[in-house]
């Protein structure tokens, strides 16, 4: 054995290193990326449980606007925003999410849902 490999397999001090130090121990990758999943599955789920917390003011469309909000952002953002945005304002903001941020709202809901915003939530 060459004394480069003797080296690789013994390290500096000429003791042997265990077989594969990489795939023993709490810090390999698998672990690791299997603690990170659940550390955001934990975060996830403890963030989707506070957002039933906030609950949008009853009327027309109510179920529509939660249904189209809920899978990018909690609801508190429709009340934070209520005294900022007009009908026009809610228009826009309803397309920029659909256009900038890829929210999956159908154009045909978009009247529905700025109707609802503008009313119970407009300035």
């Amino acid at each position: 054995m060459s004394p480069h490999r003797q080296f690789l397999k013994h390290g500096a001090a000429g003791v042997a290193a265990p077989a594969d130090s990489r795939a023993s121990g709490p810090t390999t990758p698998q672990s690791m990326r299997a603690i990170w999943i659940l550390a955001l599955v934990a975060l996830t789920s403890a963030a989707r449980a506070d957002e039933t917390k906030v609950l949008l003011k009853d009327g027309p469309n109510r179920d529509l606007v939660m249904r189209s909000c809920l899978p990018c952002h909690s609801l508190d953002y429709v009340p934070l925003n209520s005294r900022f945005l007009d009908q026009k304002g809610w228009e826009a903001t309803v397309n920029k999410m659909i256009n900038a941020f890829g929210a999956q709202i159908n154009k045909e809901d978009v009247p529905a849902i700025v109707e609802y915003l503008a009313k119970y939530y407009g300035k």
